[in-house]
Protein backbone atom coordinates (compact mmCIF):
# COMPACT_ATOMS: atom_id res chain seq x y z
CA UNK A 1 0.00 0.00 0.00
CA UNK A 2 1.35 3.38 -1.00
CA UNK A 3 2.24 5.77 1.78
CA UNK A 4 -0.05 8.77 2.08
CA UNK A 5 1.63 11.77 3.68
CA UNK A 6 -1.72 13.12 4.78
CA UNK A 7 -2.48 9.95 6.79
CA UNK A 8 -0.76 11.03 10.06
CA UNK A 9 -2.51 14.40 9.92
CA UNK A 10 -5.87 12.77 9.30
CA UNK A 11 -5.40 10.37 12.22
CA UNK A 12 -4.37 13.22 14.50
CA UNK A 13 -7.50 15.17 13.60
CA UNK A 14 -9.63 12.02 14.01
CA UNK A 15 -8.42 11.30 17.54
CA UNK A 16 -8.64 14.99 18.46
CA UNK A 17 -12.31 15.02 17.46
CA UNK A 18 -12.92 11.87 19.49
CA UNK A 19 -11.23 13.53 22.47
CA UNK A 20 -13.50 16.56 22.13
CA UNK A 21 -16.55 14.31 22.01
CA UNK A 22 -15.66 12.61 25.28
CA UNK A 23 -17.35 14.04 28.40
CA UNK A 24 -15.01 15.93 30.71
CA UNK A 25 -14.04 14.54 34.09
CA UNK A 26 -15.96 17.32 35.86
CA UNK A 27 -19.03 16.61 33.71
CA UNK A 28 -18.97 12.92 34.61
CA UNK A 29 -18.47 13.82 38.28
CA UNK A 30 -21.47 16.13 38.23
CA UNK A 31 -23.76 13.61 36.56
CA UNK A 32 -22.87 11.04 39.22
CA UNK A 33 -23.10 13.44 42.17
CA UNK A 34 -26.29 14.11 44.11
CA UNK A 35 -24.72 17.29 45.49
CA UNK A 36 -23.83 18.68 42.05
CA UNK A 37 -27.30 17.95 40.68
CA UNK A 38 -28.86 19.63 43.74
CA UNK A 39 -26.75 22.75 43.13
CA UNK A 40 -27.83 22.89 39.48
CA UNK A 41 -31.47 22.68 40.61
CA UNK A 42 -30.74 25.45 43.10
CA UNK A 43 -29.34 27.58 40.27
CA UNK A 44 -32.39 26.89 38.08
CA UNK A 45 -34.60 28.46 40.76
CA UNK A 46 -32.61 31.71 40.55
CA UNK A 47 -34.24 33.96 37.96
CA UNK A 48 -31.81 36.87 38.05
CA UNK A 49 -28.05 37.03 38.54
CA UNK A 50 -27.23 40.55 37.26
CA UNK A 51 -23.55 40.40 38.15
CA UNK A 52 -22.96 36.92 36.75
CA UNK A 53 -21.80 35.37 40.02
CA UNK A 54 -23.10 31.96 39.04
CA UNK A 55 -21.70 31.80 35.51
CA UNK A 56 -19.13 29.24 36.65
CA UNK A 57 -21.93 27.00 37.93
CA UNK A 58 -21.78 24.58 35.01
CA UNK A 59 -20.53 21.07 34.38
CA UNK A 60 -17.26 22.16 32.78
CA UNK A 61 -15.98 23.25 36.20
CA UNK A 62 -15.71 21.05 39.27
CA UNK A 63 -18.63 22.06 41.50
CA UNK A 64 -16.32 22.32 44.52
CA UNK A 65 -14.76 25.30 42.71
CA UNK A 66 -18.04 27.07 42.01
CA UNK A 67 -18.54 30.56 43.42
CA UNK A 68 -19.79 30.41 47.00
CA UNK A 69 -19.36 26.65 47.35
CA UNK A 70 -17.08 24.94 49.85
CA UNK A 71 -16.65 21.17 49.96
CA UNK A 72 -15.66 19.02 52.92
CA UNK A 73 -12.00 18.26 53.38
CA UNK A 74 -12.71 14.83 54.84
CA UNK A 75 -15.70 13.86 52.65
CA UNK A 76 -14.69 14.02 49.02
CA UNK A 77 -16.99 16.02 46.72
CA UNK A 78 -19.58 16.68 49.43
CA UNK A 79 -20.81 20.24 49.83
CA UNK A 80 -20.50 21.72 53.33
CA UNK A 81 -21.27 25.39 52.66
CA UNK A 82 -23.26 27.65 50.33
CA UNK A 83 -22.29 31.29 50.86
CA UNK A 84 -23.92 33.62 48.34
CA UNK A 85 -23.93 36.92 50.20
CA UNK A 86 -24.95 40.35 48.86
CA UNK A 87 -24.99 39.15 45.25
CA UNK A 88 -28.33 40.69 44.17
CA UNK A 89 -29.70 37.26 43.33
CA UNK A 90 -33.44 36.89 42.73
CA UNK A 91 -35.54 33.75 42.78
CA UNK A 92 -36.76 31.16 45.24
CA UNK A 93 -34.83 28.87 47.55
CA UNK A 94 -35.07 25.52 45.81
CA UNK A 95 -36.27 22.60 47.93
CA UNK A 96 -33.50 20.58 46.25
CA UNK A 97 -31.12 22.22 48.73
CA UNK A 98 -32.30 19.49 51.11
CA UNK A 99 -30.40 16.93 49.01
CA UNK A 100 -27.13 18.42 50.29
CA UNK A 101 -27.12 16.04 53.23
CA UNK A 102 -23.77 17.21 54.64
CA UNK A 103 -24.48 20.95 54.40
CA UNK A 104 -23.25 22.86 57.48
CA UNK A 105 -23.61 26.48 56.36
CA UNK A 106 -26.34 28.19 54.35
CA UNK A 107 -25.69 31.94 53.95
CA UNK A 108 -27.94 33.73 51.48
CA UNK A 109 -28.28 37.10 53.20
CA UNK A 110 -28.48 40.36 51.29
CA UNK A 111 -30.27 39.10 48.18
CA UNK A 112 -33.84 39.17 46.85
CA UNK A 113 -35.02 35.63 47.39
CA UNK A 114 -38.81 35.47 47.60
CA UNK A 115 -41.38 32.80 48.31
CA UNK A 116 -41.17 30.76 51.47
CA UNK A 117 -38.56 28.78 53.32
CA UNK A 118 -38.98 25.30 51.82
CA UNK A 119 -40.29 22.73 54.27
CA UNK A 120 -37.69 20.29 52.92
CA UNK A 121 -35.00 22.35 54.65
CA UNK A 122 -35.83 20.35 57.76
CA UNK A 123 -33.97 17.42 56.21
CA UNK A 124 -30.64 19.20 56.73
CA UNK A 125 -29.77 17.55 60.03
CA UNK A 126 -26.10 18.64 59.86
CA UNK A 127 -26.86 22.33 59.26
CA UNK A 128 -25.29 24.47 62.01
CA UNK A 129 -25.52 28.00 60.55
CA UNK A 130 -28.36 29.52 58.52
CA UNK A 131 -28.61 33.20 57.56
CA UNK A 132 -31.50 34.15 55.27
CA UNK A 133 -31.74 37.74 56.48
CA UNK A 134 -32.37 40.75 54.24
CA UNK A 135 -34.42 38.88 51.65
CA UNK A 136 -38.05 39.09 50.54
CA UNK A 137 -39.04 35.74 52.00
CA UNK A 138 -42.67 35.40 53.07
CA UNK A 139 -44.96 32.90 54.75
CA UNK A 140 -44.28 31.03 57.94
CA UNK A 141 -41.17 29.48 59.40
CA UNK A 142 -41.90 25.81 58.61
CA UNK A 143 -42.43 23.55 61.60
CA UNK A 144 -40.11 21.08 59.89
CA UNK A 145 -37.23 23.36 60.95
CA UNK A 146 -36.94 21.17 64.04
CA UNK A 147 -35.30 18.59 61.76
CA UNK A 148 -32.27 20.92 61.65
CA UNK A 149 -31.43 19.74 65.14
CA UNK A 150 -27.73 20.68 64.79
CA UNK A 151 -28.58 24.34 64.10
CA UNK A 152 -26.71 26.77 66.35
CA UNK A 153 -27.33 30.08 64.56
CA UNK A 154 -30.47 31.14 62.70
CA UNK A 155 -30.83 34.70 61.36
CA UNK A 156 -34.14 35.63 59.70
CA UNK A 157 -33.81 39.36 60.27
CA UNK A 158 -35.39 41.83 57.80
CA UNK A 159 -37.62 39.47 55.84
CA UNK A 160 -41.38 39.34 55.26
CA UNK A 161 -41.95 36.18 57.26
CA UNK A 162 -45.09 36.22 59.36
CA UNK A 163 -47.47 34.10 61.40
CA UNK A 164 -46.68 32.20 64.55
CA UNK A 165 -43.16 31.54 65.66
CA UNK A 166 -43.20 27.72 65.52
CA UNK A 167 -43.13 25.89 68.82
CA UNK A 168 -40.65 23.55 67.13
CA UNK A 169 -37.94 26.15 67.83
CA UNK A 170 -38.20 25.21 71.47
CA UNK A 171 -37.06 21.69 70.60
CA UNK A 172 -33.82 22.83 68.95
CA UNK A 173 -31.49 22.28 71.87
CA UNK A 174 -28.29 23.34 70.09
CA UNK A 175 -29.59 26.77 69.10
CA UNK A 176 -27.46 29.55 70.61
CA UNK A 177 -28.41 32.56 68.46
CA UNK A 178 -31.80 33.43 66.99
CA UNK A 179 -32.52 36.71 65.21
CA UNK A 180 -36.10 37.61 64.33
CA UNK A 181 -35.86 41.36 64.82
CA UNK A 182 -37.81 43.89 62.75
CA UNK A 183 -40.63 41.42 62.25
CA UNK A 184 -43.86 43.20 63.26
CA UNK A 185 -45.87 40.44 61.57
CA UNK A 186 -45.21 37.85 64.26
CA UNK A 187 -48.22 36.78 66.26
CA UNK A 188 -48.30 36.71 70.06
CA UNK A 189 -47.77 32.97 70.22
CA UNK A 190 -45.51 32.02 73.10
CA UNK A 191 -42.69 29.62 72.38
CA UNK A 192 -41.36 27.67 75.36
CA UNK A 193 -37.78 26.49 75.44
CA UNK A 194 -37.19 23.64 77.87
CA UNK A 195 -33.56 22.75 77.47
CA UNK A 196 -30.47 22.59 79.60
CA UNK A 197 -28.81 24.78 76.93
CA UNK A 198 -31.58 27.35 76.74
CA UNK A 199 -29.88 29.66 79.21
CA UNK A 200 -27.12 30.18 76.61
CA UNK A 201 -29.51 31.16 73.82
CA UNK A 202 -29.26 34.77 72.67
CA UNK A 203 -32.38 36.28 71.14
CA UNK A 204 -32.07 39.34 68.91
CA UNK A 205 -35.46 40.90 68.30
CA UNK A 206 -36.81 44.36 68.83
CA UNK A 207 -40.34 42.99 69.19
CA UNK A 208 -39.45 39.85 71.10
CA UNK A 209 -38.93 39.23 74.78
CA UNK A 210 -36.92 36.36 76.22
CA UNK A 211 -37.93 35.43 79.72
CA UNK A 212 -37.01 32.79 82.25
CA UNK A 213 -40.21 31.35 83.68
CA UNK A 214 -39.58 31.08 87.41
CA UNK A 215 -41.03 28.03 89.00
CA UNK A 216 -41.71 26.41 85.65
CA UNK A 217 -39.86 23.69 83.93
CA UNK A 218 -39.76 19.98 83.35
CA UNK A 219 -38.02 16.98 84.84
CA UNK A 220 -35.36 15.35 82.69
CA UNK A 221 -34.37 11.66 82.68
CA UNK A 222 -31.80 12.29 85.42
CA UNK A 223 -34.50 13.64 87.71
CA UNK A 224 -33.24 17.24 87.57
CA UNK A 225 -35.43 20.23 86.88
CA UNK A 226 -34.82 21.79 83.49
CA UNK A 227 -35.71 25.51 83.49
CA UNK A 228 -38.36 26.71 81.07
CA UNK A 229 -37.89 29.78 78.96
CA UNK A 230 -40.46 31.67 76.97
CA UNK A 231 -40.22 33.78 73.84
CA UNK A 232 -43.09 36.09 73.08
CA UNK A 233 -43.88 39.34 71.28
CA UNK A 234 -43.84 42.64 73.10
CA UNK A 235 -43.83 46.34 72.23
CA UNK A 236 -40.38 47.28 73.46
CA UNK A 237 -36.90 46.01 72.80
CA UNK A 238 -35.61 43.42 75.21
CA UNK A 239 -32.61 41.23 74.49
CA UNK A 240 -31.47 38.90 77.22
CA UNK A 241 -28.81 36.23 77.33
Amino acid sequence: MAYNQNYPIAMTVFFFLIFLALPSTSSLLCKNSTDCQALLKFKQAITSDPDGHLQAWNETVSFCNWTGITCHQQLKNRVMAIELINMRLQGIISPYVSNLSHLNILSLQGNSFHGGIPAAIGELSELTFMNLSRNNLGGNIPASIKGCWSLETMDLDYTNLSGSIPAALGQMTNLTYLSLSEQPQWSNTIVSFESNKADKLRIAGELLHWKHSKGAGSINKAGATVPAYELFRRKHTCINQ
